[in-house]
């Protein structure tokens, strides 16, 4: 899985330990997307990851209301 450097060490420990750490940027937090988002702790990643490499798509895309 290619993923930001700074989320890999977040992967690394999630896939070793088994344990769902906290890590925000630019007000997103993989917690909080697991929470507010419905989103299983992977799919949490792979979204904050998204709104790091394609900020403009990835946030619309977050905070849009599902029907």
């Amino acid at each position: 899985m290619s993923v930001s450097s700074s989320l890999q060490p977040i992967v690394e420990n999630w896939l070793i330990r088994g344990e769902e750490k906290d890590y925000t940027f630019n007000g997103y937090s993989l917690i909080d997307l697991c929470n507010t988002k419905g989103l299983q702790y992977p799919a949490a990643i792979l979204t904050l990851d998204w709104i790091m490499k394609e900020p403009e798509v990835a946030v619309l895309a977050v905070n849009k209301k599902r029907r």
